[in-house]
């Protein structure tokens, strides 16, 4: 019997499993409407394709530079919870679960350049069905005071949300963002250039409906990111290359162009974009306090004075007034790269810094037609928008999103004949 079920199991191995169709057409969906969905997503997802991949020894696949750079990132940041101001259990458990989302990310990503045209043809496809119907959603979200999100936070908690309703689905719009590159790229193989470019115009409908002014910028440099590399590859890619990590190292040096606190008053700004200003200063003054080792892993919601806040009287157009509280560091900076310079410091802040740039140069050096690799860079730009401008550095879901979006980018490239071609 035992023997039978080997058998069994051996020949189950490298087949698509049913469960990929259900993960890509139902995730995005999901997600959407629960973005901490994303990390369990990622999880299965992953596994299914570390399983479909197996034959084609996936380790051999991962990207040596990257595993390199993450493995360095992550004992840098183990070593900096040694003087952590925050719990060590919970910057323990933020550093274990980073560890471990991309240790699975780095042989998914291997797994997913040995699929079989079998398993590709299913992504794609599932992938797609999945995009379009989260987007659909989005769409009639935007036009209907957000009926879905209302009936399925009832239908889960048994209330009415208390919260802004967009910021429920803020984080399954940021996936939507992302995966909607490898599915662009899916319906290009599929239906070509005109189908792929009503996706986008779909999605982009969906996230401007909604007022998501970040992602919007995000989606457009996306684009915009898309069509350089398409006419200019080699140059686009270095540029991108050069300004990503140039921004990373520099990004202390943003409190010399950003409006004074008391300046902030007068300021025509967002209430959003008025308090990143109020965060990413108080950030910036600590990062000097700690400049090399920062203040350690996850250490952001226990900075001395965090909790403090600093009132603003804002001026309206018509000469009134009112005053709002503006916490100076509510969990984390909602910028990746000052996140990175605050907790882990300039040491940290040099391996983010790497890792981009080896990330980007992975993307020149690939042999891939010119539509992967400007799909990959349309990506990378979108990540980096979001990253500087929202969420937390270690917030699971976050990591997922990154590594799914890395994941289906390869699993949807053309392989070879075979399918094992190798996709750096």
């Amino acid at each position: 019997m035992i023997t039978a079920m080997k058998g069994t199991l051996l020949q189950s191995l490298g087949r698509p499993h049913p469960w990929l169709v259900i993960l890509l057409f139902a995730g995005p969906l999901v997600a959407l409407f629960a973005g901490l969905a994303a990390a369990p997503i990622f999880a299965a997802l992953a596994l299914l394709v570390i399983w479909g991949g197996w034959p084609g020894k996936p380790w051999r696949n991962v990207p040596a530079n990257l595993a390199l750079l993450f493995g360095a990132a992550s004992l840098w940041s183990l070593v900096s919870c040694l003087w952590t101001v925050t719990p060590v259990g919970e910057a323990l458990r933020h550093w274990a679960a980073f560890s471990a989302l991309t240790g699975l990310g780095l042989l998914a990503v291997g797994g997913a350049s040995c699929l079989d045209i079998a398993h590709r043809r299913v992504i794609r496809k599932s992938l797609t069905a999945g995009i379009l119907l989260a987007a659909a959603a989005l769409i009639l979200e935007a036009n209907t005071n957000y009926a879905l999100t209302r009936y399925f936070y009832a239908l889960a908690r048994g209330v009415e949300p208390s919260t802004m309703l967009d910021s429920i689905v803020s984080r399954g719009v940021v996936l939507l963002l992302l995966l909607s590159w490898p599915a662009t790229l899916a319906i290009f193989r599929r239906y070509g250039a005109r189908a792929a470019i009503l996706q986008v115009a779909v999605l982009l409908l969906g996230v401007v409906g909604n007022g998501k002014h970040a992602i919007v910028l995000a989606q457009l440099a996306g684009i915009a990111a898309f069509l350089f590399t398409l006419w200019a590859p080699k140059f686009t890619l270095r540029a991108l290359q050069i300004t990503a990590a140039a921004m990373i190292l520099t990004m202390p040096l943003i409190g010399q162009v950003l409006p004074t606190v008391p300046e902030l008053s007068q300021a025509n700004l967002f209430n959003s974009a008025r308090h990143r200003v109020v965060i990413w200063h108080f950030t910036i003054e600590h990062i000097t306090q700690h400049f090399w080792r920062g203040w350690g892993m996850d250490a952001s919601r226990e900075i001395p004075g965090a909790g403090d806040i600093t009132d603003i009287t804002i001026v309206q157009p018509n000469g009134s007034s009112e005053i709002v509280h503006y916490t100076h560091l509510p969990l984390h900076p909602h910028n990746g790269p000052l996140q990175t310079w605050l907790e882990l410091g300039g040491a940290g802040a040099l391996l983010l810094a790497a890792i981009v740039w080896s990330v980007i140069g992975n993307i020149r050096q690939a042999a891939i037609d010119p539509v992967e690799r400007a799909t990959r860079a349309a990506a990378v730009m979108g990540a980096l928008i979001v990253g500087a401008i929202s969420f937390g550095l270690w917030q699971s879901w976050w990591l997922a999103t990154l590594w799914l979006t890395a994941i289906l980018l390869v699993a949807v490239t053309a392989p070879d004949d075979t399918g094992s071609g190798k996709t750096p």
